[in-house]
């Protein structure tokens, strides 16, 4: 019997594609799933970008409720996985800010402020957008004309400039930003020109009073020494 110390280049060939072949299985199995995940990645965020659509065009013809109902299901997979919420961010805060006009409009001031803050959790960036400064103001101004007291009402008026004013220093084109500001700080000018004039009126009374004031007092005839 014949024993061949050396492998033939057929039974090499054989041998080295056996050896392969676990390495090809893996491969595919890979590439497969791969495919997978990125079609299911497609599908959901066309799905994702569909109902923001679908969305803005039942807030357009004034339709709240169905909107309202729509961005909260377009918004469960952020809410299901946060981290989501940084690899879309753009999508995340477009439909954050769609959200806060509708509840805006539904009259929802305090829902809005509980999505920002969950919204600055998830996707900190968030906070230095215009959009952002802009809506911020609108709630704190709500604050202000809902209030009774005044000086809370005062409180809330200049948070509310100081938002606007923080939002035109990131968008100095936004208009809506420009023309809010604007308003705020005309009520701050009419003040200013109110506390102007009280003072000036209280002045002329002290100049009035003042000739009276440094004028020596009549003393009685009777305490006359």
């Amino acid at each position: 019997m014949k024993i061949c110390l050396f492998q033939t280049p057929l039974e090499a060939a054989l041998e080295g594609e056996a050896e392969d072949r676990p390495m090809k299985k893996f491969f595919w199995v890979f590439f497969l799933l791969l495919v997978f995940l990125c079609s299911a990645g497609l599908i959901g965020y066309s799905w994702l970008v569909f109902q923001i659509s679908q969305g803005v065009t039942a807030a357009r013809h004034g339709e709240l409720e169905t909107a309202a109902t729509i961005f909260e299901r377009a918004e469960t997979p952020f809410r299901t996985v946060p981290w989501l919420s940084r690899i879309l961010r753009d999508d995340y805060e477009k439909l954050t800010f769609d959200q806060a006009n509708v509840l805006f409009a539904q009259g929802e001031p305090e829902v809005i402020f509980d999505r920002f803050e969950e919204a600055v959790r998830n996707s900190p960036a968030i906070k230095d957008r215009g959009d952002f400064s802009f809506w911020m103001g609108n709630l704190l101004f709500r604050r202000a004309v809902a209030s009774q007291d005044g000086e809370e009402a005062l409180g809330y008026l200049k948070s509310a400039l100081a938002e606007y004013q923080r939002g035109l220093a990131v968008a100095p084109e936004d208009w809506d930003l420009k023309y809010n500001y604007e308003v705020i700080k005309q009520i701050f000018t009419q003040k200013e020109q109110d506390s102007k004039r009280e003072g000036e009126k209280v002045k002329s009374i002290l100049d009035k009073m003042r000739p009276t004031l440094e004028k020596k007092p009549d003393i009685a005839p009777e305490k006359l020494g």
